[in-house]
């Protein structure tokens, strides 16, 4: 007790999975998203010169990350805060990209969602 350690104590379960390796169109995270993740979801266009449209995307400004990749891992944009009214990212040169969500241990928000892939 002294040091806090208690008999019948077991430690806490890990949080479940988050992302998805094989995302299909429309993919969101959870509404709201949990703190301390880092949760990647992978989408496959099936060609390349497309962009993903988010209709939600509202994480906590300067803290929480949506951070798109390309399929070589190049860093194609990075969002925090609230977008409103939706964004579009800038075109992805490959045919797969990854949407990734990190997250600090504070404040949480509604998350996104990935609504389309457009060509560009």
């Amino acid at each position: 007790d002294a040091v806090g350690i208690h008999d019948g104590c077991t430690p806490a379960p890990p949080p479940p999975p988050c992302g998805d390796s094989a995302a299909t169109i429309p993919f969101e995270s959870d509404h709201p998203y949990t703190n301390n993740r880092d949760c990647t979801w992978t989408y496959d266009n099936g060609s390349p010169g497309f962009a993903l449209h988010f209709s939600l995307l509202d994480v906590e400004a300067d803290f929480d990350f949506v951070i798109i990749t390309d399929g070589n891992g190049a860093e194609v944009v990075r969002y925090t805060g609230t977008f409103r009214r939706g964004v579009t990212t800038p075109c992805i040169g490959t045919n797969v990209s990854n949407v990734r969500l990190v997250t600090d241990g504070s404040v949480v928000g509604d998350g996104f969602i990935v609504d389309a892939a457009v060509p560009c």
